[in-house]
């Protein structure tokens, strides 16, 4: 859904003022691009919808301080930014505590659903080599660093580096060089799995 600057303004000051259907509207507008940042960022579909939701609720409690110079998707992308970043912190510290916990066979922190799931794809094989090179596309990923990740799938969901710059609160000069590294090593990558 997208809805014009003037209309966005409109809307967030309702918002703020506590008009639930203008926030729905806003949330609509990112709301995609919210859960996909998440997704590609946390690998699970569960987490990815409960980062989503997670950063709906913060943007909602803290409408009254929002910023009006920045639109209001990269203001949640922002806010789902962090919430990723929060999430592998407690997955860190859930790692660190199983290696410390007798394995009794069970990992009830093994991830859960499928990385990738699309059906909308008529054929088996197509969903096959669309379930590859999604998986291809995972493992070049996490060949980089968080900061060039992030960077890489922000420009993925389209957004300019002055926005990729704010919601990593970064230099735009360094969000370049991060999506330099990272289109490298991508390339380089890839075309090893080729």
């Amino acid at each position: 859904m997208e809805i014009s600057t003037e209309e966005e303004k409109e809307l967030i000051a309702a918002a703020a003022e506590g008009d639930r259907r203008a926030f729905e509207l806003l949330m609509r507008s990112a709301q995609q691009q919210v859960y996909t940042l998440a997704l590609r960022l946390t690998k699970s579909e569960a987490e990815a919808d409960d980062i989503t939701q997670e950063t709906f609720i913060s943007a909602w409690k803290h409408l009254p301080s929002f910023r009006l110079e920045i639109p209001f998707r990269a203001w949640a992308m922002k806010i789902a930014l962090n919430k990723c970043r929060s999430f592998w912190r407690w997955s860190s510290l859930r790692r660190l505590v199983s290696l410390e916990t007798p394995d009794d066979g069970t990992d009830e922190h093994a991830p859960q659903g499928r990385e990738f799931e699309d059906h909308s794809l008529p054929r088996p094989e197509q969903a096959c080599e669309s379930l590859e090179r999604a998986a291809m596309i995972n493992k070049a990923l996490d060949t980089l660093s968080a900061k060039q990740r992030e960077a890489a799938i922000l420009r993925g969901q389209g957004l300019e580096l002055s926005e990729i710059a704010d919601i990593m609160r970064t230099a735009q000069g360094t969000i370049k060089a991060h999506l330099f590294e990272a289109r490298r090593k991508l390339a380089s990558a890839l075309k090893e799995g080729l």
